[in-house]
């Protein structure tokens, strides 16, 4: 349990800036600080009438300050809206969304994954209470480091001190994240006991109720007329999302996601009929004190509702964090070693290896993840340059159609007979309703060539085989040999930084001059000086290496004496 915290804190400080890291992993997609209600009407038609295959789900997302990108999404892809409305390119970067799969579901199927990251935050939520109660000089030692003494006093003190200073924030991390995770498990369980099994009447108190599905084609919902409104009747409000279910039908449902200014809620749903007309909202910012800590849960999680300075200080309070769960172990594994007998001592000692390999192989993993995403796809283009098609290689818009299935957190229903005709006749009813122009261009963009750099081509799972199998060897490597954890560490921390210098040297061969825009430049700051932190290890070791005195070439060398 100790070994998936730790994983789940180092993820979550990336997921943190999920926002940065998806503009700096695909630099090159058009950006903007708005866009028009007519243009966001026209980007819909666009996409609409180049869908390979019906869909349930649209999404747009709209501009924010963090993310000034425009991203339609719907169950079969992803792609960039320019400012004029035109479909720019896919969207596609895996290692984010790998890092956010391993931060929400542990990689695990989605139900099962978000169960056990919830009981992974009770019980880090039980730990961190206990922890505090158990220490009656707490604040008398609050700022008491002994690290010139022994590893173990070195190791407890750091450890009670990271724990005392960050208690508020991962308490409310734990407790969040037990929130959120617990939350299916919770609705299944309500949902069998009093809604016969319904779990959408759960949600329907906290956001509200949906409408009967009618699968009669129907134009394309008039989202502009929505967005247009949203302006002028709360003109304060931030909309950040459209949301549309059953798109080019009678029953389609309209909804506008909203922030509102200096509140902790993720926002608020605004509801629209399919001509525009504003309906009764969810209510998440006037409503009960249960939906608003609900709709508050995610950004107080993610840190998402104070700009790029909370960001920071979540970043820094998660990383101690990391530390806190490392040192709290590592003080356990020193006091076993130093009481047990020599047999214990032995199994202790391979339990010193085998968590040092985790320690430090996980950053090692993630680093190989992050050469892997960013090199990958470069060396698969050339190779396919070179030797022709691949065969049985996933398409571009097969990657693209899976990031967005993830995004959206919905999967495709099956098509049958009627409903498939009846999606398939809203999207030339749709395209009829959309400007020539945006029929001509959805025509030529549906099959995803673009301006924008190929979208990865790894296939799906490489990322995960990559990140759990490089930990798996490493684990057993150091458990089999007992390795030293000091030589073991230093080997690790020396491969981190040879990742991170491979991947950021692929980033730029990559993307060309878009690696360096200026809203990525911070991103791959950061990641260097992390690469040469990394490797120091490397450098003082070289450094210390014994020098043999130079050979004199004037004069032989001299007779030992008889």
């Amino acid at each position: 349990m100790a070994a998936l915290l730790y994983i789940l804190s180092l993820s979550g400080v990336l997921s943190v800036f999920n926002h940065e890291l998806q503009r700096w992993e695909q630099p090159g997609a058009p950006e903007m600080a708005a866009i028009d209600p007519a243009t966001v009407d026209r980007a819909a038609a666009a996409v609409m009438a180049g869908e390979p295959a019906p869909t349930d789900h649209f999404f747009v997302q709209l501009p924010t300050p963090d993310m000034p990108r425009v991203v339609v999404t719907t169950d079969n892809r992803a792609v960039f809206i320019r400012p004029d409305g035109t479909i720019a390119g896919a969207e596609a970067h895996p290692w984010t969304q790998f890092i956010l799969d391993l931060h929400y579901y542990l990689h695990l199927p989605h139900v099962a994954g978000l169960t056990l990251v919830g009981a992974l935050g009770a019980m880090l939520l039980g730990l961190s209470l206990s922890g505090l109660l158990a220490h009656p000089r707490i604040f008398r030692d609050a700022f008491a480091v002994r690290l010139g003494g022994s590893p173990r006093l070195a190791f407890a003190d750091l450890h009670n001190r990271l724990a005392v200073w960050t208690a508020p924030f991962h308490i409310s991390s734990a407790l969040t994240g037990a929130m959120l995770g617990l939350a299916s498990v919770m609705a299944f369980g309500i949902a069998a006991l009093w809604y016969d099994g319904d779990v959408e009447a759960v949600y329907a108190p906290i956001f509200g109720d949906e409408p009967a599905p009618d699968a009669a084609p129907a134009p394309l919902a008039a989202i502009g007329a929505a967005l247009t409104h949203m302006r002028a009747a709360h003109g304060d409000l931030l909309p950040t999302y459209v949301i549309l279910h059953e798109p080019a039908t009678a029953g389609q449902h309209l909804q506008i996601l909203a922030e509102h200014p200096r509140r902790l809620i993720f926002g608020d749903y605004y509801a629209f009929a399919a001509d525009g007309t504003p309906l009764a909202p969810a209510g998440l910012a006037a409503g009960t004190l249960g939906q608003q800590i609900a709709a508050s849960a995610y950004q107080v999680h993610f840190g998402s509702f104070g700009g790029l300075w909370v960001k920071i200080a979540y970043g820094v309070f998660g990383t101690a964090l990391a530390v806190v769960i490392a040192s709290g172990v590592a003080v356990y594994l020193v006091r076993r070693r130093s009481r047990g007998r020599p047999a214990a001592r032995l199994a202790t000692a391979r339990l010193a290896a085998v968590w040092s390999a985790i320690v430090w192989g996980t950053p090692a993993a993630l680093a190989l993840t992050m050469a892997t995403a960013l090199t990958g796809p470069l060396a698969v283009s050339q190779l396919a340059s070179q030797a022709g098609p691949l065969p049985d290689s996933p398409s571009a818009s097969q990657t693209v159609s899976q990031t967005a299935s993830r995004q959206a957190g919905s999967q495709a229903a099956s098509q049958t007979g009627s409903q498939t005709a009846s999606k398939q006749a809203g999207s030339q009813a749709a395209s009829q309703a959309g400007s020539q122009a945006a029929s001509q261009v959805a025509s030529q963009t549906g099959s995803l060539t673009d301006s924008l750099p190929p979208a990865g081509t790894l296939p799906p799972g490489v990322l995960v085989a990559v990140f759990w199998g490089f930990l798996a060897v490493a684990v057993l490597i150091a458990a089999a040999v007992s390795a030293d954890p000091a030589r073991l560490s230093r080997f690790l921390r020396a491969f981190t930084g040879v990742s991170l210098s491979v991947a950021l040297a692929g980033h730029t061969l990559t993307h060309g001059a878009a690696a360096a825009a200026p809203a990525g430049l911070p991103v791959t700051a950061v990641f260097a000086v992390a690469a040469v932190l990394f490797l120091l290890p490397l450098l003082r070791t070289r450094a210390a290496a014994p020098r043999l005195p130079a050979a004199r070439l004037d004069k032989p060398p001299a007779r030992p004496a008889e």
